[in-house]
């Protein structure tokens, strides 16, 4: 059976079934993209109200946002009331972000808590590890909260009581991404629905005050198609994340065994063409192909440290096939 998978037609349709195979765990995504009934309602003073999910955004934010970077200075104030403490993710009251794994900052609900993702060092892609001020939402009744932010500190106050006072770190605001969209009541991607009646939402830089519930500042489409904006800048760092976890660890080892059948087959079809440098280069350039395809394609991130333990793997499996033949060599 081996022997007949060596033969000349025989390598190339499992080769080019192996590649596929590869394609195929690199483009295929479980998420949905399906357009989704909106149903936020806005009243005639402006509130927005969410009885089910829906959300309102903007994909330009004016140059509130590009103030706010070079002068380091944010205030955020939001009246919201929450119809469930049932709420995760967290639920997105107010957000800017690119999808659910990029942001510069989010104001969220989890069960009860007020969690605040904020963006401070370029490593904190999602503005982990997040802030959670507990029991804010418990009595589920209406609570101003207002968030300031400067070179020095993030401030936010729940119903005018200082809820959470941390530094933040030098230059924090220059880590942001000045392309993101800021969206009330869910993500971008529609995955996060916050179920609540948002009374006020106004975003400041030194002093000069926007308010988001004045007609005509956002967008409350009665259809919705999820997007995203894809942070590709930080992903090109290698090996640089929020925080480690687990699951990180077993990515990087799916990445790097993923690819040892490749470099190992490449050699056992074709060992007088391809030694362990050509198989590893082949790995490379399968790892690349996939990775910048994936630049195009919705809830796909490709990173380099995927293409970099890709190519690893494939170096390992086309050395450990190299050496198995030469020990069988030797023996014979």
């Amino acid at each position: 059976m081996l022997n007949l998978l060596r033969s000349g037609p025989a390598r190339w349709a499992l080769l080019v079934t192996v590649i596929l195979v590869y394609l195929w765990f690199g483009f295929y995504t479980t998420e949905s993209v399906t357009t989704h009934d909106n149903a936020v309602v806005r009243s005639a003073d402006g509130t927005l109200s969410f009885a089910a999910p829906g959300i309102a955004l903007t994909r330009d934010v004016g140059d509130w946002l590009g103030r706010a970077i070079e002068h380091e200075n944010l205030e955020i104030v939001v009246d919201a009331r929450p119809l469930s403490l049932s709420q995760h993710g967290p639920a997105r009251i107010l957000s800017l972000s690119g999808d659910v794994n990029f942001r510069n900052f989010t104001l969220g609900q989890d069960n009860a808590d007020l969690v605040v993702r904020w963006r401070r060092t370029a490593a904190m892609w999602n503005g982990t590890p997040e802030f959670v001020i507990k029991n804010v939402f418990t009595d589920q009744q209406r609570h101003r909260i207002h968030v300031v932010a400067d070179r020095k500190a993030l401030t936010v106050l729940v119903d005018d009581v200082v809820r959470l006072d941390e530094p933040l770190p030098e230059h924090a605001f220059k880590t942001w991404t000045p392309e993101y969209w800021l969206t009330l009541g869910n993500e971008v991607t529609f995955d996060r629905p916050w179920l609540g009646v948002i009374h006020a939402a106004r975003i400041g830089v030194n002093g000069e005050w926007i308010d988001y519930l004045e007609r005509g500042r956002l967008g409350t489409p009665a259809n919705y198609y999820p997007e995203s904006f894809k942070d590709r800048i930080y992903q090109i760092m290698p090996f640089v994340h929020e925080h480690y976890t687990m699951e990180t660890f077993i990515d990087w080892a799916v990445n790097l065994l993923g690819f040892a059948p490749l470099g190992a087959l490449l050699v056992w079809q074709f060992p007088a063409r391809i030694g362990v440098g050509r198989a590893t280069a082949c790995a490379f350039l399968l790892s690349l192909t996939i990775e910048s395809i994936q630049f195009v394609l919705p809830w796909r991130y490709p990173g380099m440290d995927d293409l970099l333990l890709n190519t690893a793997g494939g170096f390992l499996g086309a050395w450990l096939m190299a050496h198995r033949d030469v020990r069988q060599s030797q023996r014979a």
